[in-house]
């Protein structure tokens, strides 16, 4: 299966080109391994959190292996390019930039290494999934522009799952909801849920959408409300094929 993915914000249409396979891995099989574009690898830890002005700061799917680095879902047409992953953990004080190089060879599941990388593997893997977000674009950090093709990642597993993470920052949201249409279907509207930290300042809510291995169009619209009035929207169109 492969997703594309279009989102708006503030009105203004990205084309977030998201294609990914969302096949199973054979288990145990082992991952190819994408090498670092330009060293040296590119981290900060801060001791005053860094917001940012990105609302959407992670789209993944996470495990429960600790022991698991970052793994990626690259599209077979990435193979061989540079692509771009940033991280940040939910309370602002962590946070990368590192471009990558995928392996020649197209292959479903892809390691990234990063806790490996890391002068801070231990704080890292310390880290339970919902306080760390990942985005992985196409082309070199240096030229990231939210129009280019994404990715999705694996945090702390190397399997996919069949739920869709969506990590935003609700910038003061009381209330943030997700309307999913899926193949034409509209589902019922769905919380997003505070995430489990105790600091939640460069995100703090977890989206969760469902694939469950299902095929075709689904349209993911993500609603603020603040003092009782709707904010907003943004809105990310999937074709899972």
């Amino acid at each position: 299966m492969q997703i594309e993915t279009k989102m708006s914000i503030n009105g203004r249409k990205l084309k977030l080109s998201l294609a990914a396979v969302l096949a199973f891995t054979a288990f145990g099989a082992m991952a190819e391994t994408a090498n670092l574009a330009v060293e040296p690898f590119q981290e900060t830890v801060r001791s005053a959190a860094n917001t940012g002005g990105a609302s959407v700061m992670g789209l993944q799917m996470t495990g429960a292996d600790a022991g698991q680095d970052i793994h990626a879902l690259l599209p077979t047409d990435w193979a061989g390019q540079r692509f771009c992953v940033r991280t940040v953990s939910s309370d602002g004080l962590y946070s990368s930039e590192n471009t990558y190089v995928a392996p020649s060879v197209p292959a479903k599941t892809v390691e990234v290494p990063h806790v490996t990388l890391s002068s801070h593997p231990r704080r890292l893997s310390q880290l339970v999934s919902q306080n760390f977000g990942i985005r992985i674009a196409n082309g070199d950090c240096t030229a990231w522009d939210d129009e280019k093709p994404a990715a999705v990642a694996l945090w702390q597993s190397e399997q996919p799952a069949q739920m869709l993470e969506v990590y935003v920052n609700g910038f003061g949201a009381q209330r943030l909801i997700t309307i999913a249409v899926i193949d034409g279907e509209r589902m019922p509207p769905v919380e997003c849920n505070l995430i489990d930290a105790e600091v939640r300042v460069a995100f703090d809510r977890l989206c969760q959408v469902p694939v469950n291995g299902e095929t075709g169009a689904v349209s993911i619209t993500l609603i603020p409300f603040k003092g009782g009035v709707r904010g907003r929207s943004e809105t990310i169109e999937v074709l899972i094929q």
